[in-house]
């Protein structure tokens, strides 16, 4: 009996939880099987959708932002950059390196966060029929303290009106330039 306490107690320290069972041990996820089953389900369903399409995605970004900086400076509203001098205070703000040039009069910049930090993560996107371009961070690993994933897209504005469900909505100079 005791042996079997120790066995348990072992196994409750180590990452992967062994059992004993009639005799017989047994597997037990632990928290690393537990996450990839996550990230196996969330990815199915997040592409589960027949209304969505492959996002037109013309460069993307990501990584990783240190959680202080990221506190200092927030993302735009909607995570929606309109404009060379935003992504360039953005990008300098959280220390990304060489600021990249964007035709903004053709294509927008949206940002997105992760919610939780994480040693590795995948980030999966796709646009909706209607026009809302979703992005979605998954874990794929346990979580890495003091760090948050973060991506960046330059997307054409044509055909996209929202960003993870939030409308988009240009600014007045930008309106006003268009119709020109």
């Amino acid at each position: 009996m005791l042996l079997k306490a120790a066995v348990v107690l072992v196994g409750l320290l180590s990452s992967d939880v062994t059992c004993a069972q009639n005799a017989a041990t047994q597997q037990v996820p632990g928290a690393a099987a537990r996450l990839k089953q996550e990230y196996r389900e969330s990815r199915t369903r997040f592409f589960d959708d027949d209304e969505a399409i492959r996002a037109p995605i013309i460069v993307s970004w990501h990584g990783e932002l240190d959680l202080r900086i990221e506190q200092r400076n927030p993302l735009p509203e909607n995570g929606v950059i309109h404009d060379q001098a935003t992504l360039s205070r953005l990008w300098r703000d959280w220390r990304l390196g060489v600021v990249p040039t964007v035709d903004f009069e053709r294509c927008f910049v949206l940002a997105a966060l992760g919610g939780d930090s994480s040693a590795r993560y995948e980030v999966f996107s796709k646009l909706k029929r209607t026009g809302d371009l979703q992005c979605r961070f998954i874990a794929a690993d346990l979580v890495k303290k003091g760090d948050r994933p973060y991506v960046a897209f330059v997307v054409p504005r044509k055909g996209i009106t929202a960003f993870n469900g939030r409308p988009i909505e240009r600014p007045a100079q930008d309106q006003s330039s268009s119709q020109r």
